[in-house]
C-alpha cells in the first residue's frame, strides 16, 4: 500500500511539473511608432486670414491696415473674400503713431505761409510780397520754387486754392493749387488783353534741372536723368458753354521755352495773341502750365500729334478749317498688391469732371489694355503705346447719367486677372468705338477726373480670395516602422 501512494505522489509532482512546462511565455507589448511633427511653414497671409475671421465675428467690413500701401487700401469682408482698392499714385500716408491718413491738399495758414493739411510733397505757398509764390522739396535735397516778376498781393484762399487777384495785370489772376503730389499753377485771364502776353517766371532748382520734353512737356530731372516732378505741355482753353449751344471747349498749345543766363532759370510762356483776340473765343480763359510730381502714370493724346491733360477722351470738329480732332486717355494702377492672388472681379470707376453735353447714337468707350512702355511726359499721338483687344471692356456713354460727378464703371476683370497673373501691367488706354469721321461742327468730350486732382481719383476695386491655409504636417519615422529594413 506504501509503495502505491509513493507512486501515486510521484506521478503528482511529474504531472504538476510537465504542466507548468507547457505555458506559453508572456506576450511582448508592441513598441509605439514614433511620430515627427514638422515645423509649419510662416503663413505670410497671417494678417489677411486674422482680419477675415474679425470681418466674420463682426459681421461687417474691416481695414487690414498691414497690407495698406501709400497707393492702395484693402478689405476683408465677411464672406472671407478681400477688396483692395488701388490708385494711380499716392492716395494716403503713413503716420508716426503707425495710421494712415487720406491726403488732405486744403491749405493752411502757418508759420507766415500757407502748406496743405497732408502732401505727399513739402509744398508751400507765399501769403504776398516778393519771395516765391510757391516752392516744393521732396527727400534727398530736390528743391523746386517759382517766382512771380512783380509783387504778389495777399492771396484769397479757398480750399486747396490760392487766388492771386490782377498779379499779372488788370483782370488776370494767378492761380495756385495745392494737390496731393505737388502743386499746379495757373493763370486765369478773366477780361480779353488788349495786346501780347508774355509771363515770365524766375525758377530756383536744388539737386535737379529744368528741361523741355520732347513732346512739349516740363520736366524736373536730377542729376542721374530721373525725372522728379513733370507737367504735360503747357496748354489754354477757353470757357466751356455748360449748355454746349457753343460747341465743345477751345484749346491751343501755350509756347513754351525755358532760358538759363548763369545762374538764373526763367521758364517763359507765350500765349497764341490771335487765338486770344478771336471772337470764337470765350472768357475766362485759363492759361495752364500745370506742374505735378511725377508720380502718376496719365496723359491724355490728342491727334495730329501732342500730349494734353489726363482724362480726356473725345472728339470734334469745330470748324472747317480745324479739321478733326480725336483725343484718348492713357492711366495706370497699382495692381503691386493683388499679385498672385486668384482675382474673382475687378470695377475700374471714374467721375466726370464736367457734365457730357455731346453722345452720338452707337458710341462706346473702350478700356483697352496696354501692351507697349511709355512715359506720361514723353507720350503723344505719334508716339503712343500699343494696345491689345485682350480683356478689352466698353460702356455705352449715351445710358449713363451725364452730370458731373456721376460715376462711370468699367468692368475689368479679365484685364486684372491678367496683370495678377503676371502679365506686364503697362496700364490702359480710353478711346471712343467710333472717332472718325467727326461730323462737321460736332463735338463730344467726356472729361474725368485724373489722379493729380487729388480728389473724385480713379480707382480700380478688386475682389479677391486667399489660398487654403498650409496645414500642419505630421508623419511616422522610417525607422518605427516595422516590416521594412
Amino acid at each position: 500500500m506504501a509503495t502505491v501512494l509513493t507512486v501515486a505522489a510521484s506521478l503528482l509532482v511529474a504531472g504538476a511539473a510537465g504542466s507548468a512546462q507547457a505555458d506559453p511565455k508572456p506576450a511582448e507589448t508592441p513598441a509605439v511608432p514614433s511620430v515627427t511633427t514638422f515645423p509649419r511653414p510662416e503663413d505670410p497671409d497671417a494678417p489677411l486670414r486674422a482680419a477675415s475671421e474679425e470681418a466674420k465675428k463682426q459681421n461687417k467690413p474691416v481695414p487690414v491696415e498691414a497690407a495698406f500701401t501709400e497707393t492702395s487700401r484693402v478689405w476683408a469682408y465677411p464672406d472671407g473674400h478681400f477688396t483692395t482698392q488701388s490708385y494711380g499714385g499716392p492716395a494716403q500716408l503713413k503716420q508716426a503713431d503707425g495710421s494712415w491718413a487720406w491726403l488732405d491738399p486744403t491749405l493752411v495758414e502757418q508759420d507766415g505761409i500757407l502748406k496743405p493739411k497732408l502732401a505727399k510733397a513739402g509744398v508751400q505757398f507765399s501769403l504776398g510780397g516778393d519771395k516765391p509764390f510757391v516752392s516744393m522739396e521732396r527727400s534727398k535735397g530736390q528743391k523746386f520754387a517759382l517766382s512771380w516778376p512783380t509783387e504778389l498781393p495777399r492771396p484769397e484762399v479757398s480750399g486747396n486754392v490760392a487766388r492771386y487777384v490782377d498779379a499779372a495785370g488788370k483782370g488776370a489772376d494767378l492761380v495756385v493749387t495745392a494737390l496731393p503730389t505737388g502743386f499746379q499753377h495757373d493763370v486765369v485771364l478773366r477780361e480779353r488783353p488788349t495786346g501780347p502776353l508774355e509771363f515770365r517766371l524766375p525758377v530756383e532748382t536744388t539737386g535737379a534741372e529744368l528741361t523741355l520734353t520732347k513732346s512739349g512737356g516740363l520736366s524736373l530731372v536730377s542729376p542721374k536723368g530721373k525725372t522728379v516732378m513733370s507737367a504735360p505741355t503747357p496748354r489754354m482753353w477757353d470757357n466751356a458753354d455748360p449748355a454746349g449751344a457753343g460747341g465743345p471747349r477751345r484749346e491751343t498749345k501755350v509756347k513754351t521755352s525755358v532760358e538759363t543766363a548763369g545762374d538764373q532759370t526763367v521758364l517763359v510762356l507765350k500765349p497764341d495773341p490771335k487765338w486770344l483776340a478771336d471772337p470764337a473765343t470765350r472768357y475766362p480763359v485759363t492759361v495752364d502750365p500745370t506742374t505735378t510730381l511725377g508720380v502718376t502714370q496719365e496723359i491724355s493724346i490728342r491727334s495730329p500729334n501732342r500730349g494734353t491733360g489726363p482724362g480726356w477722351v473725345g472728339r470734334w470738329s469745330a470748324t472747317p478749317s480745324t479739321g478733326e480732332t480725336i483725343n484718348r486717355a492713357l492711366m495706370a494702377f497699382d495692381t503691386t498688391p493683388i499679385a498672385g492672388r486668384q482675382v474673382v472681379k475687378s470695377t475700374m470707376q471714374l467721375t466726370l469732371l464736367y457734365d457730357v453735353v455731346g453722345c452720338s447714337q452707337y458710341q462706346g468707350i473702350a478700356a483697352q489694355r496696354i501692351t507697349s512702355a511709355w512715359v506720361a511726359n514723353n507720350t503723344s499721338w505719334a508716339n503712343q503705346p500699343s494696345v491689345t483687344g485682350e480683356g478689352r471692356s466698353l460702356i455705352d456713354p449715351c445710358v449713363l447719367p451725364r452730370p458731373k460727378g456721376s460715376v462711370w464703371s468699367w468692368d475689368l476683370t479679365t484685364m486684372t486677372q491678367l496683370w495678377a497673373s503676371g502679365t506686364p501691367n503697362r496700364g490702359l488706354m480710353l478711346s471712343l468705338t467710333s472717332e472718325s469721321p467727326v461730323p462737321k461742327n460736332y463735338g463730344e468730350d467726356f472729361l474725368f477726373w485724373s489722379q493729380g486732382m487729388g480728389q473724385n481719383v480713379p480707382k480700380l476695386s478688386v475682389d479677391w480670395v486667399l489660398p487654403p491655409e498650409i496645414p500642419t504636417v505630421t508623419a511616422e519615422s522610417i525607422d518605427s516602422i516595422s516590416g521594412n529594413d
